[in-house]
């Protein structure tokens, strides 16, 4: 997720799109974060005491970044001026915190977390628990986001990702996701997405 930020230098022409996607990152975040915390965690927390708690510790630290980087952004585009040079450098080391802060909470997911849900937690159980998350996120950042997580994700990911949401997702919802992956990839890797997921063929027409 993290390299779906695509984050640059700084300057006086990137501060809007750094702010735009800013906000679309944040609002995926805290879905997820919420998810985990109202749904996932207390479920894994009643088969394994305390196995969450270090993840809880990592949402603080993303939020304390967010508010940090809200702050500094909205500093940045609000003029020039001595403190601006300072003011982007201070942001730009905030953003990579950040990104290193989630890429190191991703990766403990990704090892630990989810490997313990598979564990501890039937498949009944845990196809119960993901088919939640989406309701999570904001449906109306969701044309945008999508396309940027899957061209972020290498093609075995890409494949390994539109599987589980088949599963796991009502079909009229997984038809709106594909079309909005078929029209962010470009003809080549939709082809190529295609040739792995024959099923895509059909859902986003």
């Amino acid at each position: 997720m993290t390299r779906a930020l695509e984050f640059r230098t700084v300057d006086d022409g990137s501060a809007t799109r750094v702010a735009e996607a800013f906000s679309l990152i944040r609002a995926v975040v805290k879905g997820h974060s919420t998810f985990e915390e109202e749904v996932l965690f207390p479920a894994l927390e009643s088969k394994a005491s305390l196995a969450c708690t270090p993840y809880l510790l990592d949402h603080e630290a993303e939020n304390e970044l967010f508010g940090s980087i809200e702050g500094l952004l909205a500093d940045v585009q609000s003029g020039a001026g001595p403190r601006h040079s300072a003011l982007a450098s201070k942001l730009e080391r905030q953003i990579v915190a950040l990104n290193a802060v989630l890429a190191l909470h991703s990766r403990k997911e990704d090892t630990h977390l989810f490997a313990l849900a598979k564990e501890r937690l039937g498949i009944e159980e845990q196809a119960a628990l993901a088919s939640q998350a989406p309701r999570y996120l904001p449906q109306e950042i969701m044309p945008q986001l999508l396309p940027r997580v899957v061209r972020a994700l290498t093609i075995d990911e890409q494949e390994d990702y539109l599987r589980m949401m088949m599963r796991v997702v009502p079909n009229p919802v997984f038809l709106a996701m594909a079309g909005w992956v078929k029209a962010g990839l470009g003809a080549e890797e939709w082809t190529t997405l295609v040739g792995r997921i024959p099923e895509l063929a059909s859902t986003a027409g």
